[in-house]
């Protein structure tokens, strides 16, 4: 097994339990990577106010590959090291096909979470409950979503389409076959939308250019939909307990689930494979 590089991690189900909260254990295992100079990745669907929350974490993991793969970012700095945006008629576009089925649309720019005021108290129907008091307090809420996208059309990096079901996550994934943009499956029946070709894998691969490696010295950790290609392309692809059969097929290594410390397991198991990149430093320097 070649040497680990880098350790990239999903959030939500995977370095979060249920309750969306981070373990001590966790916590500490992640200091012990920190203090080896180990450069370690956010790796999530979230975008950059939603990963702030956890300031915790923030302080412990340098990197960041958010809003599954659309941003890139050296949080130590602020630097967004990569960008890719999906035109504003592009999205328009969406949210009109999308309007067709009861659908929360979920707008993300590289600097903003962007929600409906009149789908606050609505998530619950659309499986996204547990993420409402989040949205309550980070989201800026429009009236409608087409000003917003009129006024930032350089920054519009992934728009998420929750549904209340799975059979029409597939109406909606239908009607949008054609446009320009990358469709995966998230959450129970969510529909993340971003720029052709962005995905975790691609974040992943630029990060690992970044910072003088490639993908095969890579650890990824996740549990869902929107992690497979990030785990297929990394050298060690760790599937959680409590990702779904497919997940855990393409893995390398499972885990245990993200409410007993599977991440912090995994890292400890394939510690002694970690050395940081040549040249890198975790004061900040390359």
């Amino acid at each position: 097994m070649n040497i680990i590089h880098l350790a990239a991690m999903d959030m939500d189900g995977t370095l979060l339990d249920d309750q969306k909260k981070v373990s001590e254990e966790t916590l500490r295992v992640l200091e012990a990577l920190k203090d080896r100079g180990i450069p370690t990745a956010f790796s999530t669907g979230r975008p950059l106010p939603e990963v702030t929350l956890y300031p915790e974490l923030t302080k412990l993991i340098p990197y960041a590959i958010l809003s599954s793969g659309a941003l890139v970012m050296d949080l130590r700095s602020g630097a967004v090291l990569q960008k890719s945006t999906i035109p504003a008629e592009t999205v328009l576009t969406i949210l009109r096909l999308a309007a067709q089925e009861d659908v929360i649309p979920h707008l993300m720019s590289d600097t903003d979470s962007v929600c409906r005021q009149r789908d606050i108290g609505h998530f619950a129907a659309h499986h996204m409950g547990v993420y409402e008091p989040m949205y309550r307090k980070i989201c800026v809420k429009v009236e409608d979503m087409e000003p917003y996208v009129r006024a930032h059309p350089d920054q519009l990096i992934k728009l998420n389409l929750y549904h209340t079901d799975p059979a029409a996550r597939a109406r909606t994934e239908e009607r949008l076959q054609g446009l320009p943009v990358q469709l995966v499956h998230a959450e129970y029946s969510s529909l993340e939308c971003t720029a052709p070709g962005i995905g975790k894998d691609s974040g992943l691969a630029f990060l690992c250019r970044f910072l003088g490696t490639t993908p095969d010295h890579a650890l990824a950790a996740g549990d869902s939909d929107n992690d497979l290609s990030m785990l297929k392309a990394a050298g060690l692809g760790i599937a959680m307990g409590n990702a779904p059969e497919a997940i855990r097929a393409a893995a390398d290594y499972v885990t245990a689930d993200n409410n007993h410390d599977g991440v912090a397991e995994a890292l400890k198991r394939f510690l002694p494979l970690m050395q940081p990149p040549k040249g890198y430093r975790h004061d900040g320097a390359i």
